[in-house]
């Protein structure tokens, strides 16, 4: 209905407004200063507020300049969540798909939907599988693809089976629940190093109060138990 559309560009467009729109405008010399919070997130990783930089829309991308003589440089750690958790883990298959250098997130793809794999799964030889493209209807950014990244983070960081049909996009996508769940328990059970990886996290966190990070950072549990 038209007015439903209209609802999401009017929250779309006071979002901007708030979120980043005004925060620009707040200062006087027409710089943006934003705020870091190194301890905000659960997963350790920093929060960027006043405005949110790490999320800013494409649409307000050139709103941001560079001082005169400067340039921006971008970059991205290639899927660093899934490489840090699998040698944390020692999990040999997504080692194995590493060291190979698959698109783990279209090899998970293809697992959860129940497609054939292509012949060779590095992103360039993904491209140029024109007959598994044309099979599956696969293209750029795909919504499978990125539904299937969703959910293996989830797992990765101890959601339950159960809960993966509440993920934004599983009903659009055609996906029932039972075969969800079912998709969601057979990866737990090829990658169980993850899974006794974040039993015995859990149960460090329980017993010491503490943890470290990889490069040693400390965390201390003050809270409850659960």
């Amino acid at each position: 209905h038209p007015i439903l559309e209209a609802r999401v560009l009017y929250a779309r467009a006071t979002q901007y407004l708030s979120h980043y729109i005004e925060p620009f405008l707040a200062s006087s010399d027409g710089r943006v200063y934003a705020k870091f919070h190194p301890w905000t997130q659960n997963t350790g990783r920093w929060s960027t507020v006043d405005p949110p930089l790490a999320q800013l829309p494409h649409a307000l991308r050139d709103a941001l300049l560079p001082d005169k003589g400067w340039q921006w440089v971008e970059f991205d750690w290639s899927t660093i969540e899934l490489r840090l958790i699998a040698a944390l883990a020692h999990d040999v298959p997504l080692l194995d798909a590493f060291e190979k250098e698959w698109d783990v997130h279209t090899m998970h793809m293809c697992q959860i939907f129940g497609y054939p794999l292509p012949s060779l799964l590095t992103k360039q030889g993904i491209r140029e599988s024109t007959a598994w493209i044309s099979s599956i209807g696969f293209q750029d950014d795909d919504p499978r693809r990125v539904f299937a990244k969703t959910l293996v983070y989830r797992l990765c960081y101890g959601g339950r089976p159960e809960g993966a049909p509440s993920i934004p996009g599983a009903m659009a996508l055609g996906l029932k629940s039972e075969a969800l769940v079912a998709a969601s328990r057979r990866w737990i059970a090829a990658h169980q190093p993850i899974k006794r990886f974040w039993k015995t996290t859990e149960q460090a966190a329980l017993t010491k109060r503490q943890l470290r990070t990889f490069l040693g950072r400390r965390w201390n549990f003050l809270g409850h138990d659960k």
